[in-house]
């Protein structure tokens, strides 16, 4: 794999995990807001009457465990992205200040 294979690579797995984070936080809001209509409509004790608070207490906490891994994996996929940027644009510099260091005239008129 080339470099910008990498990270085109790397851009679309960031990508892709942001986008299934926020699916995520979709789907535990719509759990909270079903949550509360059952409390209003059942009261307080309708988890222990009909077992409706296990599936939603089930759900949440892997939904939560699935958004917290994703997140980690966004936090190291996007410092590997950043270091891949600075890395980039320092060696364009460098390249740009060797081009003029070979060539005296372009640094004396400022080009």
């Amino acid at each position: 794999m080339s470099y910008e294979d990498d990270v085109e690579f790397l851009e679309f797995a960031e990508a892709f995990a942001a986008d299934q984070v926020k699916f995520i936080n979709l789907v535990l809001q719509e759990i909270r807001k079903r949550d509360k209509r059952c409390k209003v409509v059942l009261g307080d004790s309708y988890g222990k009457a009909i077992g409706f608070i296990t599936p939603f207490l089930k759900c949440g906490i892997e939904l939560r465990k699935v958004r917290t891994d994703l997140g980690s994996y966004l936090t190291t996929t996007r410092a590997i992205l950043e270091e891949e940027y600075k890395r980039q644009f320092r060696s364009s510099k460098k390249i740009k200040a060797k081009r003029v260091e070979d060539h005296p005239l372009e640094k004396q008129i400022g080009i």
